[in-house]
This record gives C-alpha cells, structure tokens and sequence, in this order.
C-alpha cells in the first residue's frame, strides 16, 4: 500500500489534532523503518499480525507498516478484556501482536507480542541485515486485514478484506460523495472497526488527511470543524446526537462537507434536526463483510428523504428478498471469514446480510430492521450469546436472555433477563419491581466488566421467575422482548 500522494510528499498526510503533523513524505520514511523492524522480528510476508493499541496517531504508521512487511493487519479493539483477546488470538493463530505495554499481559502468552514501542529500537538492527528491503515487496496474499467481528450470525470471528475490496471502497466512496486530496478525515471510529480501517486504506489511496486525535470526543470534532483542520467524519448515531447536543445553538462548523452517519439505523428525527443545523450528514448503510458501505446518501439527498440511506454505490449490487431481507453483491465483499467455516455467499454470488429493507423506485434503501439475534448498541456490534454465557456464569443465576432495545441514543440498549437458582430467594425482587436489586445489578455489571468490553455490558438487568423458551426448549427472543416492551418483568 502507498503511503506517499503521488508527486506531493510534501502533502499533509497525519494530523493528531494539537501538535503532530506529518507529511507524507516523511510518514513514508516512518513506515519503512517499522516495516524493517517488523521483518527483522520474523514477520513473513503472509503473515498475520494483531495490533492491540488505543485510539492515538501512530496506530496509521503501524497499520502501513505491516502492511509494507507483507502482513495482514489484525487490529482488536482497545477495551478487549483478557478473556476476549486470548479467544480471538486461538482463533487468528498470529505471527505476532504489536502491544502497547499496558495491554502486552491480556496476550496471556497466546501468541509472540513485541511492546509498539521498542519496535523502533529493532530498526537499527533490522538496517545492519542485508537484503532489508524485502519489507518493501509488498503483500503475499490477496487479503489485507481480518476485522474481528460478531458478523453476521453474531458469532466472534474474523472477516478477511482482500486488498480489492479495500481499494474498490476508496473510489467508490470518492464518487458517490465527491471526494479529494485535500479532505481531511477525523477518525472518530476506532480503527478495529471496519469504517475506521478503511479511513485509513482511502485515504493513503486518495492522499487525503487523517486526523487521529484519539478517542472520539464531540468537543474534538466541533474545535477541529471550527478549526477548519476536518472536512469529514464518520459518526454512528449516538455520536451525532452528542455533537448536536454540545453545539447548542450554533449552526455547524463552516467547514465541514460530509459527517457519514452508519453503525445502524438512526432515526429520521436526528436527521433532520442535523439538517436545520446545517450538519452535512450523509446516512449510510454496511456492514464489514462488505467493507463497509454498501449505499449512501449524500447530504443534500439526506436532508429531502431523511428515511432512506441512499442508492447503491457505483459497482455494489443491492436486491431485497420476498421476506424483506437485504442481498449485497460486488467487488468490496470480504474473501471470506476465519475462524468459521460458514460460506460468505451463496452460490449466486450474493451476501445475505440478515437485515431488513426495502427498494424505492429510484434504488434508495430504506432499513426496516434486523432479522438475525445480533445487536448494534452505539455503533458496536454484540453478539446476545456469548453476553448470556458470560451472565451463566456467576453464581445463582441459572438461565439469562440478552435483548436490545429501541433507543434514542444508543440505537439498542441491552437488556438483561435473568432466571435464578432456586434456593437464591434472597435475591428474588419484590412483586411489581421491574429491574433487579440494586446490589444485584452492581454484581452482575462488575463480574462483566472483567470479562467483557463496556458495550457488551447491559444497561437494564431483570429477573423473570421463568425465561420464556419455545417447544424446542430454545429461549424465546420475542416473547421476552414482548415481557420487557410491556414493562410486566416481576413475579
């Protein structure tokens, strides 16, 4: 993968928001020294390398600089639990993980990891080799990252992006939203999410900015948009709401041309309240296995049919089902999953997505709502499963069922079902009382916080004398949600 824009290594190329700016140039240079470490730690080309860092700048040198060693990118996300990790790297089976130091133990020895930080100190040694230049040759293999996921059938695994894909995203998102070389882009999605991944992919591609001052905050965006040092953002729902909210009264910052709104279905009210603030929002819907975005909207489209995410974008294929469910077809599917052996597509060469939709006349989308168990809560997908595992297993609680539920903010909020023991009547609630004891709430969110990231911890716990379960015995999703939509949780 580039790193230099061609004939302007000069150009602006990384931006942390405060004081470190990088030209491409010298981002060039940056990533061919880590690359050399990288090799000179044994990275093969092919190989699969995890990087396991926080939201900071550096993060677009180490993604280039696997990629220049021939790897594939592997990132996890930051607030990954120890348990999470070590199950994701049995699966990935890496070459190695790029840690920062604080988050080296939550490898727990399932794999070789080397502190980000020290491999810098290795590119002295890697340059005394001969024949270093070998981290130049570029990839091995058609895939450029794995992003690990809840996927589609909202079990943990990884998608494998080949370097197609990644490179049919950039120009198709160019085209549909008028894109240039002098966009600057605030990754506010963490770069282990596929929209943040891809930021950095387009951008080398385009020779656009990326802007990484870390963590996504909604006062970041307003200063920097103020500032006129970002021109883009890619938000999920919640954010939008945030910077709406911090923004008060004022209208949008002059600079801003286009704020992608994804990560699940946001509602026609925040679009519009966007648009007579002069917010620039562009509604789109993917999902990772095809990359990212599959259709979308530009802002002036958005602002007259705030209830649909826009046509198609150039290249993808879209058809919706006789039960309503969305088929994706084109060149930015993912190669495939790792870790499961379920096939992407059909024979067809269709994605069937598990959401539901419907066509306009013109090709516009429109979301009805998801037909599969996984959830979006915020932009982050979650798998019910393996939260209803992590819930059985602290004592006294014999059964639970995980739910998401319409929120305004969070898009889904997770809601907790619980069935006790028997002879755990000490913690049963009194009749009419809908969520659980206060103590029993606190201990249920403080056994998962250890074991899982903070969006996969309910917001609500309750407690059913029975969960409902159809003639299979298997838990019955609907009817518990009915229980929670008619507030009727007690005894």
């Amino acid at each position: 993968m580039r790193v230099a824009a061609d004939g302007a290594p000069g150009a602006l190329a990384l931006d942390d928001g405060a004081d470190l700016r990088i030209a491409y140039g010298d981002l060039d240079e940056r990533v061919s020294a880590v690359a050399d470490a990288l090799v000179a730690h044994g990275v093969e080309r092919g190989d699969r390398v995890v990087l396991l860092t926080r939201p900071r700048a550096e993060q677009v040198v180490w993604i280039h600089a696997i990629w220049r060693a021939g790897g594939i990118v592997v990132p996890l996300h930051p607030r990954s639990t120890g348990p999470e990790v070590r199950a994701a790297l049995a699966v990935l089976a890496p070459a190695l993980v790029l840690a920062e130091a604080a988050m080296v133990s939550l490898v727990g020895g399932e794999a070789p990891v080397l502190d980000v930080d020290a491999a810098h100190a290795l590119n002295g040694e890697a340059r005394e080799r001969e024949g270093t230049g070998r981290s130049k040759d570029g990839p091995a293999t058609n895939v450029a990252a794995i992003v690990w996921t809840s996927g589609t059938a909202g079990r943990p695994r990884g998608v494998a992006l080949p370097w197609t894909a990644l490179a049919f995203n950039a120009e198709a998102s160019r085209l549909r939203l008028g894109l240039r070389a002098d966009d600057r882009w605030y990754a506010s999605l963490n770069l282990a999410h596929v929209g943040g991944l891809v930021l950095v992919a387009r951008a080398a591609a385009l020779g656009s900015v990326v802007v990484l001052p870390g963590p996504f905050r909604a006062a970041d965006l307003l200063r920097l948009g103020d500032e006129e040092r970002i021109t883009h953002a890619s938000l999920v729902p919640v954010m939008l709401e945030r910077v709406l909210d911090a923004r008060g009264a004022a209208d949008a910052p002059p600079g801003l041309r286009a704020l992608l709104l994804g990560g699940g279905a946001a509602p026609t009210d925040l679009i519009e309240r966007a648009c007579r603030r002069g917010f620039p929002v562009a509604p789109t819907y993917g999902l990772t296995e095809a990359t990212s975005q599959v259709a979308t909207a530009t802002p002036a489209e958005a602002c007259r049919r705030p209830d649909t995410v826009g046509v198609p974008l150039p290249g993808v294929e879209i058809r919706v089902a006789s039960d309503g469910e969305i088929l994706v077809r084109g060149p930015s599917l993912a190669a495939g999953y790792v870790g499961d052996e379920a096939p992407l597509v059909g024979a067809d060469g269709w994605l069937h997505t598990g959401d539901l939709g419907s066509l306009e006349p013109d090709g516009a989308l429109k979301i009805v709502g998801r037909r599969g168990d996984r959830l979006i809560t915020g932009g982050v997908s979650v798998d019910p499963q393996e939260v209803e595992d992590e819930l059985r297993r602290i004592d006294g609680i014999a059964g639970a069922c995980v739910l998401g539920m319409p929120d305004p903010e969070w898009g889904e909020r997770l809601v907790a079902l619980i069935e006790l023991e028997a002879e755990r009547q000490d913690l049963r609630m009194e009749p009419g009382r809908r969520e659980a004891p206060e103590g029993l709430s606190d201990l249920v969110r403080a056994r998962l916080k250890t074991r899982l990231q903070p969006a996969k911890i309910p917001k609500e716990v309750w407690v059913v004398d029975r969960l409902p379960r159809n003639r299979n015995g298997k838990l019955d999703r609907a009817a518990a949600r009915q229980t929670v939509a008619a507030g009727d949780a007690g005894p």
